[in-house]
């Protein structure tokens, strides 16, 4: 029976660097045009990457766990790196 793990869900997240970022891209591109697909992207991936840091940082006060944090942290810097600072 197929299962589907935390990680194959945290890929399909709306963001940059994810499966779910790319898949969002290709469909905006094809209603509206590349150019606003990537801003859309862009928007996507900030507004997610706050809302993570924001309850990473909340989890980090209540229980200590970090990981959420880092993930934020992560998806961040690496759509920064990825795309000059967009």
């Amino acid at each position: 029976m197929p299962t589907c793990s935390p990680g194959g869900v945290f890929n399909l997240l709306p963001a940059g660097p994810l499966d779910g970022g790319r898949i969002l891209r290709a469909l905006v591109s094809l209603v509206v045009g590349p150019d606003v697909g990537e801003r859309v992207l862009n928007g996507a991936t900030w507004g997610l990457g706050g809302v993570l840091a924001a309850a990473g940082v909340w989890v980090l006060s209540v229980s200590g766990n970090f990981s959420l944090l880092l993930c934020a942290a992560w998806l961040l810097c690496r759509r920064k790196r990825t795309h000059g600072g967009y």
